[in-house]
């Protein structure tokens, strides 16, 4: 391998680390938001009753 082909493989294995963290941290956001999102429903609906 030249140094060309060890800084595109370099390149690639970075993109593919940060779009598989990316898709992690995008997902246990979306989880939390839910999470809260629910329960400040039930509590709307508590102080609603």
């Amino acid at each position: 391998m030249n140094f060309l082909q060890m800084c595109v493989l370099v390149m690639l294995i970075y993109l593919c680390i940060y779009s598989i963290i990316s898709r992690i941290c995008k997902c246990l956001e979306h989880c939390a938001t839910c999470k809260s999102f629910d329960k400040f429903h039930k509590s709307e609906q508590e102080t609603q009753k």
